[in-house]
């Protein structure tokens, strides 16, 4: 196994068991709240980040070219689509709420779904149409930011915006393949990783804090 593939996955598989402290915290404020929306928001987010970096980080450990690679591989990519749409439950069942939280909410996650068949059966798609997919998929906001800049808290807004940053310049990364500063150590692969856990991160303090 290559070094690079051992550091992708410890950055993942590190940030997941992260990524269960998170979720503890949040549910744990939704049973505070005594709200069942915020429960569920919080549990629906939460699910999907575990989810996504420990499927990416056991992707990475496995032996490349085997059966167990490939299901991986297309669970790696699946997640991604889940987790978007688990970082827009908060947002629109608490922030947004009303007819334009349900109708992004609904959108995202049907996008989801059309994600996941689409990974099963065309796994080996052009990088730049799947990146594309996933882009797209993240600034949908953006045709709720009127109500969103009226429901959030500013500095939720820019918690919110600059992870949508940090993923689109990883996403940008991942499609074409550069920076690589050292393909056998830390690679844009890697760099993708950092950029990806920077986004989470953000998106949670704006959940935690703001919704």
């Amino acid at each position: 196994m290559k070094s690079r593939e051992i550091i992708s996955s410890l950055t993942h598989l590190i940030f997941g068991f992260v990524a269960i402290f998170l979720t503890f915290i949040s549910v744990k404020k939704g049973v505070e709240l005594k709200s069942v929306k915020h429960i569920v928001s919080y549990a629906v987010f939460g699910i999907t980040m575990i989810s996504l970096y420990f499927t990416s980080g056991l992707y990475h450990l496995t032996q490349k070219g085997s059966h167990k690679k490939i299901i991986l591989k297309k669970l790696d990519h699946i997640m991604i689509f889940f987790l978007i749409a688990g970082t827009y439950t908060p947002f629109c069942l608490i922030t947004l709420q009303g007819y334009v939280g349900s109708v992004i909410l609904s959108a995202v996650w049907i996008i989801a779904i059309f994600g996941l068949f689409f990974k099963i059966y065309f796994i080996n798609a052009p990088r730049s149409l799947y990146t594309t997919i996933y882009l797209s998929m993240g600034w949908i906001i953006i045709f709720a930011i009127y109500p969103l800049y009226k429901n959030l808290n500013i500095y939720g807004i820019y918690l919110l915006l600059m992870g949508g940053l940090f993923y689109t310049v990883g996403a940008i990364i991942y499609a074409i393949k550069k920076p690589d500063p050292f393909p056998d150590l830390f690679g844009f692969h890697e760099i993708w990783h950092i950029f990806v856990i920077a986004g989470t991160l953000c998106h949670f303090v704006a959940i935690y804090l703001y919704t």
